[in-house]
């Protein structure tokens, strides 16, 4: 596999995950105006139509904010299991310069992130496990797991619960995640960011395979 510059590489992996922040800007302002002028309707009912639809309208509300909620659940699961396909592309690069039989996917682990990890350092690349920036992967996926694996619940899960807290996405009277947009921003952007700096980790050891 041909070597793919830093520079441009950061311009595809921008350019992907733009578009994800697309769709995202997208689909949560059309279902913040739906809910709005819900809202207006409820608060200013025309008293010619019939009560039985006013009667409605909150019941519409609350299904316009599970919409939301599911479609928020989603964008951020897919957007981890964008990071996940990328770490695997550069383990796969990283497998074709070291012109080896053994890939990635040969690493026995429970996720990704750890096969990723394992991978790498065993052909040598300086794996930033110890960054910020890959603890702070490491508790999207503790997030991403609650909601594949148990529709955001987060049961009793202390260090979950916490984290939610802290992030303002923790909906105290259910226990479960109530992920907004700023959260799913942000985790794009800070995924995106984790790619690059094991992608810098890989080209310094590419170079240096001589």
């Amino acid at each position: 596999m041909n070597f793919i510059d830093r520079s441009f590489y950061d311009f595809i992996l921008s350019y992907t995950t733009n578009m994800y922040h697309s769709l995202l800007v997208l689909v949560d302002e059309q279902l913040e105006k739906d809910l709005r002028e819900l809202e207006q309707e409820i608060a200013t009912g025309d008293s010619q139509i019939e009560h039985d639809y006013y009667d409605h309208l909150p019941f519409q509300l609350q299904q316009l904010e599970e919409r939301r909620a599911v479609f928020l659940n989603a964008f951020f699961a897919s957007s981890y299991a964008l990071f996940e396909h990328e770490l695997v592309k550069v383990c796969d690069q990283a497998q074709g310069r070291a012109e080896s039989l053994f890939s990635v996917k040969d690493i026995k682990g429970s996720n990704d992130m750890e096969r990723v990890k394992t991978y790498l350092k065993k052909l040598g690349v300086d794996f930033p496990a110890d960054s910020v920036n890959w603890q702070q992967a490491t508790r999207y996926r503790m997030l991403r797991n609650k909601v594949v694996h148990a529709a955001g619940s987060l049961s009793e899960d202390a260090e979950a619960t916490k984290y939610a807290k802290d992030n303002g996405i923790l909906d105290e009277n259910f226990g479960i995640l109530h992920l907004t947009r700023t959260f799913c921003e942000e985790a794009l952007e800070n995924m995106k960011q984790v790619v690059l700096q094991i992608y810098d980790a890989y080209e310094q050891w590419y170079h240096n395979q001589g």
